[in-house]
């Protein structure tokens, strides 16, 4: 189990939005745990719902009030093997591609999405970052083009 706090200690009051721009990240890095996780067949839980108990979760892990319960992952091997997701296949839904954007310091990241095939095709700044964000794409349909 994987449990994700803010560490609110470190929000700026100065700098605008700062929270939502923290929340931000903390999601953006839980999914990137999530599809690492799957990538090394592992099975992932997001739970939110836990978040009404976050000062049972505070006191049985014993963290300060300065760290703010944002998510708790469940990790783990499943114990039956023949779980198929009801979800369609990307590839029936006729989208031709997938884009996304990734923080360009996180290193890891940029190697799992390349592993996956996407393709580094641009980069944008955001006035809050010193470094840019990259812009990465994957065709998913041989017939069509990404455009």
């Amino acid at each position: 189990m994987i449990a994700v706090f803010l560490d609110t200690k470190s929000l700026d009051d100065k700098i605008p939005n700062i929270y939502l721009k923290h929340s931000q990240s903390i999601e953006a890095a839980i999914q990137n745990m999530l599809l690492a996780a799957h990538e090394l067949g592992l099975g992932t839980c997001w739970i939110g719902e836990i978040l009404k108990n976050e000062d049972k979760v505070r006191e049985l892990l014993r963290v300060s009030d300065d760290l703010q319960l944002m998510a708790v992952i469940s990790v783990g091997y499943s114990s039956r093997k023949d779980l198929k997701s009801k979800r369609n296949d990307i590839s029936e839904n006729n989208y031709s591609c997938i884009r996304l954007d990734a923080y360009s310091g996180n290193e890891t990241a940029l190697k799992l999405y390349e592993n996956f095939g996407y393709k580094k095709v641009g980069q944008v700044y955001f006035s809050w970052r010193d470094i840019p964000f990259y812009c990465y794409e994957k065709n998913i349909n041989s017939t069509l083009l990404c455009y």
